[in-house]
């Protein structure tokens, strides 16, 4: 992980979920690959990001990065169809700053 960067994994179904926080934006990763990516500037309150993924033969998952953003951290939580994977709540960094307004 580079500076100024926070992130919150997990491992579903042989899946490696991870949503990533920066200065600049928000991102969804599944097995490494951005699905989805939202910009802070500007942004308070709630980001939703989320894509689908197959993780069976013809089986498919909804995934979504749900973050909260306060005023000294960022809730984050992981979820597959609506079923709550792992939420954390990640400090800002000294070089990844809030947006404004937050």
């Amino acid at each position: 992980m580079l500076p100024g960067m926070s992130a919150v994994e997990c491992s579903y179904r042989g899946v490696l979920l991870r949503v990533t926080i920066t200065d600049e934006f928000a991102a969804l990763s599944i097995n490494g690959l951005e699905r989805d990516r939202r910009p802070l500037k500007g942004t308070s309150g709630r980001i939703r990001l989320s894509s689908s993924v197959q993780t069976g033969y013809e089986w498919h998952e909804f995934i979504e990065g749900l973050l909260d953003l306060s005023g000294s951290s960022v809730d984050i939580s992981l979820s597959a169809n609506s079923q709550l994977l792992t939420r954390e709540s990640v400090p800002w960094s000294a070089t990844c700053t809030p947006p404004a307004g937050v």
